[in-house]
Formats: structure tokens, C-alpha cells, sequence
């Protein structure tokens, strides 16, 4: 959780604030054994630049899994624009 909030910033209830802005929100997983907790973000291109940015910034290796843990929490910072209804309309 450090890595990434050294790179997206903090906020939220666990630090996830900085990852939900950047990436339009983010799920929180703890392992209720440990206590420990992993981010996570949804969406090949979120995914992308997530373990791009991480990769680059701190030279660490991002491993595409399943954290040894239970979705505790997610939500979204932005919702999506609203349709104006005009799309695909000539004038």
C-alpha cells in the first residue's frame, strides 16, 4: 500500500483516495488473518498505466492476481458523463 500511495497519494479510508482520482475509483482487499491490505483498479487500460507507473516509479515487479484476501470495500471518485442525447445526430 506504501508503493502506491508514494505514487498516487493518500486520502480515502485507507489510503486509496490518490488511486480512486486518478483511476476513477479502486477496490481495498484486507486479509482479515494478517491484516494486511492490497488496492486494486479494474480495466485493461487503468491496469496498464497502473503497473506502468509503479513499475517505472519505484522498480518493482506488479503480479497479476488474486490478493490472499477479501474485498473489504470499493467505490468510484467520478461518475460518468451524462448523455446529451445528441450523439450520432446531424444538423
Amino acid at each position: 500500500m506504501e508503493a502506491v500511495v508514494s505514487v498516487y497519494g493518500s486520502g480515502g479510508l485507507t489510503g486509496e483516495g490518490g488511486l480512486s482520482d486518478a483511476f476513477g475509483g479502486a477496490a481495498i482487499y484486507k486479509n482479515d488473518e494478517t491484516g494486511m491490505c492490497f488496492f486494486g483498479i479494474w480495466g485493461a487500460r487503468n491496469t496498464a498505466k497502473f503497473k506502468a507507473d509503479l513499475e517505472t516509479k519505484l522498480n518493482i515487479e506488479v503480479v497479476k492476481e488474486t490478493p490472499p484476501a477479501r474485498l473489504s470495500h470499493w467505490g468510484r471518485s467520478k461518475s460518468r458523463p451524462k448523455s446529451t442525447g445528441l450523439a450520432g445526430t446531424h444538423s
